[in-house]
């Protein structure tokens, strides 16, 4: 399967607990299925979602893991890199 890195300005995927992105708190692992269902299936100029609807679903049919991580934090970017615990999202 082929991966993909993500470096972005936020942590990793975010819950949304009562209709509010809870940013305390990153889903560390969910399935195309879970992420899907929390984004808008038509892609939105400007849009705040962490990996695109069309992205996804080229990414889902792909069989690909996607890793969204924060670009600015670089000591959780080599953790992940080296396969120690890390914040962040793995989307597969």
């Amino acid at each position: 399967m082929s991966s993909v890195l993500s470096l972005t300005n936020i942590r990793g995927v975010y819950p949304k607990e009562n209709g509010v992105l809870n940013r305390k708190r990153v889903i560390p692992h969910l399935t195309w299925e879970e992420y899907e269902k929390m984004i808008d299936a038509k892609w939105i100029p400007g849009a705040k979602v962490p990996f695109d609807p069309i992205a996804t679903k080229e990414a889902k049919v792909s069989r690909m893991i996607v890793v969204i991580l924060s670009g600015r934090n670089l000591l959780n970017v080599k953790n992940y890199l080296e396969g120690k615990s890390f914040v962040g999202s793995i989307i597969s």
